[in-house]
């Protein structure tokens, strides 16, 4: 899915990604079509977590480069984990840089049980890749996954709760990768 305009307003400058804009955009559509189609959409959220608060920049717009142990900046680590999800989902799958430490992906007609099986899939892939370290270098840099799944049986939905949904996952029970 494309969103249409002059290019470069609805995405993110640093990763190509579409930004939080761009995704509202094409959202909403996604949505009220799984509504439509009574159709599961799910969003994964992956937020990179830092020991100190200090190291994450407090505006949304700013591009975080701070090394952690490995000598890895959060701007490779966005770029990688950005390139991971770009071709490791589908096609119809959305991605998007919605904050300076945080990438998410909705994923149509994408129920529970798959996201999860998704999400363990991508945590390999990016260990495989050397996204993150092996278990024997200690880090101060996670991956958060949080995670909201959209049953149209159940609820309507819309984005922002979509999003608010797949944070506090993070705060409850969500998956590190690290």
């Amino acid at each position: 899915m494309n969103v249409r305009g002059s290019g470069t307003e609805h995405h993110d400058a640093l990763t190509g990604l579409l930004n939080a804009e761009g995704l509202q955009l094409l959202a909403s559509q996604m949505i009220a079509r799984a509504a439509r189609d009574e159709e599961h959409i799910s969003l994964l959220c992956l937020r990179i977590a830092r020991a100190s608060a200090s190291e994450t920049p407090a505006d949304a717009g700013e591009t975080p480069a701070h090394a952690d142990a490995t000598g890895n900046t959060t701007t490779e680590l966005l770029g990688g984990l950005s390139h991971l999800l770009r071709t490791n989902l589908r096609a119809s799958d959305v991605v998007a840089r919605t904050g300076p430490d945080e990438l998410v992906a909705l994923l149509p007609d994408t129920n529970a049980e798959q996201l999860a099986a998704l999400g363990d899939q991508l945590a390999s892939v990016a260990q495989r890749e050397g996204l993150l370290p092996d278990d024997a270098t200690e880090v101060e840099v996670e991956v958060e996954v949080g995670t909201s799944t959209f049953e149209p049986s159940i609820r309507s939905g819309d984005l922002s709760a979509m999003l608010d949904e797949a944070r506090l996952s993070i705060s409850l029970v969500g998956q590190r990768w690290s």
